[in-house]
């Protein structure tokens, strides 16, 4: 019975669950994306007007800074000139204040201690109700020669712009002082510092400066100390600055900045309310403008912006799912319909009719194939059943062929009546029956037969040319012949019948298990490996020799070696040097080697096993390529019986 599916599995509300996530979060995306680049946007706006506003505002600033600074400097050449007397030093004082009276608060000429006629003077003039007052500052209760506006020139000899300060005792009220320090020239050239010039502004004077700056309806600007010291607020008109900064942390954030110009990046919290500054230094003074705006009014038109958008959003959200919702239900119907019929195919019912929608689409295509589908697989099931008949039949007789093929194979390594020799083969097909070889026998009393041989091709025909070789191998058993008279005749009987052109490689040897004299002959196999203990492996020299089962009349050498009691020969076909790995190189000899180099002294059985093992580790999970065959014979010392 086809189950019914839920909703919530349906492809329905999945194809709009992950239209509505993945839309959600593009909307969102953009959304972000928009707030971002539209606040950054208001923000380059606002440095644009403060960056116009500080250019304006720093120029009459500068202005007003410069005029006190030509003043004073005048008012020093005049000192310095010889104008010491007190009327004329009075009167350069007034001359100077009378030039702006708004502008200069006050003036000082103040000599240096003891150095005016032997004693302390500082001739000082400021303006009260309108009218000027001259003063001396030498009055012990002010001391003028410890205040910062003298001290400071006279240590550093240059002009200098002091921090705001009260005048206790000289004009009493809040100012800046512009101190210029004259000299006194001696005849030798050398300057001699004789007291500091002053011109005080007072800090209301330019007051009306920063009263005229805003930026935007709430913003303002205020003149701030290089110590962070605000030295000129704007006019509140009776209103409280609510934004304005604390003080303290005023002064931290403009010592950070330094040099720096610009907007600072940190929001500073005023009270409940958030607002930006944007630093703007005078060089003139080392004083800089602090423009201050509020976020709430910049970013004002960005949250109307921001609610129109989600109000948007998520209209057009709804309006995308409910479409998204009907599209699918269009779409979906004839495949669930399509599913409903399939799942009765899938329980075998194959005379079912497939419903055909007539839309010349895809889905129509999916109807029209299910449907030959359906007619195909009554065909198919039904050959299949004599196929498997077939199939079985034929897997049987490969399992029968592959337990003929291993009963060719010696599997009892003991050899009868000798005790010093020691041998042992493994042999691993790469599909159920291969054309790999190995047989060894006694031929008499003392010369025991071995050879180990590799079959062209795979499969059925190399099993049963493998097997036509060993059987015409152990015909040659009781036969007083050498190990290339064995090959000559086996190779002879194997090409007088060979239609296909088959051949086998084969090594062979004749070895006297009593004197351990090893005769051996080749036909095209792979050199064996002769192992000795304490020394390296070495590959055993062949003679020359062509395959078996080509030529009528082949013809072979043999060559010989004295065996020495202890020495291992392995024999191997290309199953195990051809090798390869996922990344298609060879196990190759030179890997075979390393691998046999501690070798020597181990059982015949662990070095076949092993090897084997070391050839499956590097291949991994690559398929086996050929047939893997390994022997390995060791000669001992021959104990002749003495019973």
């Amino acid at each position: 019975m086809t189950k019914k599916v839920n909703f919530y599995h349906s492809l329905t509300f999945r194809l709009c669950l992950y239209v509505f996530l993945c839309t959600s979060l593009i909307v969102s995306g953009i959304m972000w994306y928009l707030h971002v680049r539209v606040q950054r946007v208001m923000q380059e706006a606002v440095s644009q007007v403060v960056e116009r506003l500080n250019e304006e505002t720093g120029s009459r600033i500068t202005a007003l800074l410069s005029g006190i600074e030509n003043a004073t400097e005048s008012l020093k050449r005049n000192v310095e000139h010889g104008y010491t007397s007190p009327e004329e030093i009075q009167w350069s004082i007034k001359n100077l204040l009378s030039m702006s009276p708004e502008l200069f608060y006050g003036s000082a000429v103040a000599f240096k201690p003891e150095t005016y006629f032997g004693t302390n003077m500082a001739f000082y003039s400021y303006w009260k109700d309108g009218e000027l007052v001259e003063t001396n500052l030498n009055d012990p209760s002010y001391n003028y020669p410890v205040w910062d506006w003298f001290t400071i020139p006279e240590r550093e000899l240059r002009p200098n712009w002091s921090e705001p300060y009260y005048d206790q005792g000289g004009g009493n009220a809040s100012m800046c002082t512009y101190s210029v320090p004259f000299f006194k020239t001696e005849p030798d050239g050398t300057q001699t510092f004789m007291g500091v010039v002053t011109a005080d502004m007072g800090l209301l004077a330019v007051q009306k400066i920063i009263n005229r700056v805003r930026v935007y309806d709430t913003g303002s600007a205020m003149l701030v100390s290089s110590g962070g010291e605000i030295l000129v607020l704007p006019s509140s008109e009776g209103e409280e600055n609510r934004w304005m900064p604390d003080p303290k942390k005023l002064a931290a954030i403009i010592k950070e900045q330094k040099d720096n110009s610009g907007r600072i990046d940190e929001f500073v919290p005023g009270s409940g309310e958030k607002i930006w500054l944007y630093l703007s230094k005078i060089q003139k003074s080392g004083w800089s403008i602090l423009f201050v705006v509020t976020e709430a009014e910049v970013l004002d038109d960005l949250d109307d912006v921001r609610d129109i958008a989600i109000h948007s959003a998520i209209l057009g959200l709804i309006i995308l799912l409910l479409t998204v919702l009907w599209i699918s239900k269009r779409f979906t119907h004839p495949i669930a319909g399509l599913a409903k019929e399939t799942g009765e195919i899938a329980k075998g019912n194959l005379d079912i009719a497939i419903k055909r929608y007539g839309r010349r689409d895809e889905i129509d295509f999916l109807s029209s194939s299910i449907d030959n589908m359906r007619t195909s697989l009554k065909d198919y099931i039904a050959s299949l059943g004599r196929s498997l008949v077939q199939q079985e039949r034929i897997t049987s007789e490969l399992k029968i062929a592959t337990h003929i093929q291993m009963s060719f194979l010696t599997r009892n390594f003991n050899i009868p009546g000798v005790d010093n020799v020691k041998i042992h083969a493994l042999l691993e097909p790469a599909k159920e029956v291969g054309g790999d070889l190995y047989t060894f026998f006694r031929m008499d009393d003392k010369r025991l037969f071995f050879a180990v041989g590799d079959v062209s091709g795979k499969g059925v025909p190399a099993a049963l040319f493998m097997a036509v070789t060993l059987t015409l191998m152990k015909g040659m058993q009781h036969q007083k012949v050498s190990p290339s008279g064995i090959l000559k005749q086996v190779g002879h009987e194997l090409a007088l019948q060979n239609e296909h052109t088959m051949f086998v490689t084969v090594f062979c040897g004749i070895l006297d298990t009593e004197t351990g004299v090893l005769e051996y002959s080749n036909a095209g196999h792979l050199p064996p490996i002769l192992l000795r203990e304490g020394l390296a492996p070495i590959w055993l020299d062949l003679p020359k020799g062509i395959v078996l089962g080509i030529n009528n009349y082949p013809v072979y050498e043999d060559k010989s070696i004295q065996m020495k009691p202890g020495e291992t020969l392995v024999i191997y076909t290309d199953g195990v040097n051809e090798a390869m790995n996922s990344e298609q190189k060879l196990f190759g000899e030179d890997r075979l080697l390393t691998f046999l180099e501690d070798k020597a002294s181990e059982p015949v059985s662990s070095i076949t096993a092993s090897l084997c093992v070391a050839v499956h580790q590097y291949a991994q999970d690559e398929p086996q390529s050929d047939d893997i065959t390994v022997m390995a014979l060791r000669y001992d010392a021959f104990l002749p019986d003495n019973s």
